[in-house]
């Protein structure tokens, strides 16, 4: 990869550059195009797009992404993560990040983190709760305590 600052090439992978320290582009996994910004990376059968954390969407490589509509914004806009997760604490109404959801986004996170260690595509069954098509990514998912201990 090389660097937008200084011009050195540095390899595959790194964040910053040997030479100058300035911080590296990411590319995309799937089609190598450049990633700016922040967010979180798709990689679907249908196309590659990056999901801003601040809101908007950028399609790396989508043949449909032309005809792309945003969903319509239905959900009541946040008045502060502290203060929903307050009022909801003291029995108000539930935060619009409450913890069934949350569940679900660390539920995907940790599935994350498991494809990254084995390294493969893997398909989740979530009625099952276990990896359709990798036994040893079925292994990740407990873990094994030393005698004495256990939850």
């Amino acid at each position: 990869m090389t660097c937008a600052s200084c011009g050195s090439e540095n390899r595959v992978g790194r964040k910053f550059c040997v030479r100058c320290g300035a911080a590296l582009g990411v590319a995309c996994p799937a089609c190598g195009a450049p990633v700016e910004g922040d967010g979180i990376l798709f990689v679907g059968d249908r196309g590659v797009l990056v999901s801003g954390f601040s809101g908007g969407v950028t399609f790396l490589s989508a043949p449909n992404a032309r005809d792309f509509v945003p969903a319509e914004k239905k959900l009541t806009r946040s008045t502060g993560h502290y203060k929903e997760w307050i009022l909801a604490a003291k029995g108000g109404k539930p935060a619009n990040c409450n913890f069934e959801f949350g569940a679900l986004l660390t539920e995907i996170a940790l599935l994350g983190v498991i494809a990254q260690r084995t390294g493969k595509s893997l398909t989740w069954d979530a009625d099952t709760a276990e990896f359709t098509n990798n036994d040893a990514a079925n292994k990740l998912l407990a873990m094994s305590y030393r005698t004495g201990w256990s939850i």
